[in-house]
């Protein structure tokens, strides 16, 4: 997920790439690699449900890259990670 600071007054606001933490979602695929099932699904429907809402987030954890795993809630307290498990 890509999320957006809300404070817009000296540009554009942040943004921080965080993967949901302790998920294996299936893959995107690229030219040499076909979609793994269901991936463009679950990337629309994270999209459609989330996209422009204000979610709450914190970083789990980090790898030896620096790709950042973390947990999304949305304002009302639902975990992004259970409802996509579900």
């Amino acid at each position: 997920l890509v999320v957006q600071g809300l404070d817009s007054s000296r540009g554009p606001p942040p943004e921080k790439q965080v993967t949901l933490a302790y998920l294996s979602a299936p893959r995107l695929g690229n030219r040499n690699q076909p979609d793994a099932p269901f991936a463009w699904p679950a990337r629309e429907f994270l999209r459609g449900w989330l996209i422009g809402k204000q979610v709450n987030f914190s970083v789990d954890y980090a790898n030896q890259q620096g790709r950042q795993f973390g947990t999304v809630t949305t304002d009302d307290g639902t975990s992004v990670s259970q409802v996509v498990v579900a």
